[in-house]
């Protein structure tokens, strides 16, 4: 796309910065007024576990003020968004696209500045916006490529060899081991997010830090061997299930299970392997399920309180159904753009036209394409039924919801409870 505008890279590069500073500065004073007064907020703030609790103690409910507060009070025609925060989703999700953006700007023009200037968005967004809304994919897949890019110019940059220097020290540091102990604890609740696109993304940026070593079959000691846990989920998650990849999609899923029954996974993650293997259940391929119970068996077996910690985690925000509610997209978002999508389908479908008297002749493409311009152009210019009163266009609503519904998948919620129980009933004498 940066190939097409005729802008110099380094001055785009500096507006996006601008841009960046000020929507990560605008979350987070958005965030705390939302927070203000608000109980359920500042309990789940308090730590991402919260997001699982049934209430503010132990077997209470939250009241009809959470349904408010992740907006369940609004009629379904007229909601987009729901979950924790869902107000501003739309400008979490715009922050990932531009630090995309950003991150791909400084590729085109690799410095030290560049990489200065990727360093302070990092800073900035994990400091101010993650904490609280770490469960967006698109503000994770942002991360992820400003990592990316930052390690791009690490390698790629000329000059002064000081400089370069610092800028690898730097990184080293934002990328350490350190780094990733004082994340784990919040982004592992995305690995066990119903979201596939979000699980994979959290997956892709924490391979991304300084990986720990594995634990030695040995008590006590440590391998030299660096920890592949989570490049197995990646490969888990990124092959798509069927007959003809199942194999090769459950091997690495085998591999987890044995690292984690043989006790071999360090400490930071611990839950990796039970969070991903239980999202399994969430994959619409039933022979997934079956190795998945399978491979928690061998968890079961050796370390059943881990196994029994995580399966609860998952159990229990079904005694209350807003604990299933991931914000994103509503599924009556999903179905509007379904049916926006196939009216423009439609709408482009050859059309046969009248012959014209005489000599005249018209060209049906032509006319085609004037058919959807006219219609596209009074989407965006006028929104819904020609209004003109500031709404939001049915055009860009579009291209906004689209853009979030990349990588969505239908999930069937009463089946992966369903397959709990099952894994329950086979190994929960173990578990328990």
């Amino acid at each position: 796309m940066l190939a097409h505008i005729s802008i110099d890279s380094a001055t785009l590069l500096d507006g996006l910065c601008l841009f960046v500073e000020q929507l990560v500065l605008s979350i987070s004073d958005i965030t705390a007024q939302l927070a203000e007064g608000n109980a359920y907020l500042q309990h789940v703030s308090l730590s991402p576990a919260g997001c699982t609790a049934m209430g503010p103690n132990d077997g209470e409910s939250w009241g009809d003020g959470a349904s408010e507060t992740l907006g369940l009070h609004v009629a379904k025609a007229d909601r987009l968004y729901w979950g924790r925060y869902y107000q501003l989703h739309p400008l979490v999700s715009l922050l990932g696209r531009a630090l995309k953006l950003q991150a791909a700007a400084a590729k085109q023009a690799p410095s030290t500045q560049a990489a200065e200037q990727l360093m302070g968005a990092w800073r900035q967004t994990l400091d101010k916006v993650l904490p609280t809304h770490y469960s967006n994919a698109s503000l994770i897949e942002g991360l992820h490529c400003n990592a990316e890019a930052l390690r791009a110019i690490a390698i790629a940059s000329h000059g002064d060899a000081d400089a370069i220097a610092a800028i690898k020290q730097k990184l080293a540091a934002l990328l350490s081991l350190g780094q990733l102990e004082s994340l784990m604890p919040v982004l592992e609740h995305n690995l066990m997010s119903f979201q596939h696109g979000l699980r994979l993304q959290t997956l892709r940026l924490l391979g991304l830090f300084e990986q720990p070593r594995m634990k030695s079959s040995k008590q006590g000691s440590e391998s030299t061997e660096a920890c592949d846990i989570i490049q197995l989920g990646v490969d888990l998650e990124t092959i798509p299930a069927g007959v003809d990849t199942y194999k090769e999609k459950t091997n690495p899923l085998r591999r987890m299970a044995v690292y984690a029954s043989n006790g071999r996974v360090p400490k930071v993650f611990g839950k990796v392997f039970p969070f991903l293997a239980i999202m399994q259940f969430s994959v619409n391929f039933s022979l997934v399920w079956t190795e998945s119970t399978k491979q928690l068996a061998l968890l079961a077996n050796a370390n059943p309180s881990l196994l029994w910690s995580a399966v609860w985690q998952t159990l229990r925000r079904y005694n209350d159904e807003r604990l299933l509610v991931e914000t994103g997209l509503t599924p009556e978002a999903k179905s509007w753009l379904s049916r926006r999508q196939a009216e423009r389908a439609t709408q482009c479908e050859l059309v046969a036209q009248p012959k014209l008297e005489g000599f005249a002749m018209e060209c049906s493409s032509l006319a085609r394409f004037d058919r959807v311009f006219d219609n596209e152009l009074s989407q965006f210019v006028a929104g819904d039924h020609g209004r003109s009163d500031g709404a939001l266009s049915t055009g860009l609503q579009c291209l906004m919801i689209a853009a979030d519904a990349q990588g969505a998948e239908r999930v069937d919620y009463n089946n992966v409870y369903k397959q709990l129980l099952k894994m329950l009933a086979e190994d929960g004498a173990r578990a328990a």
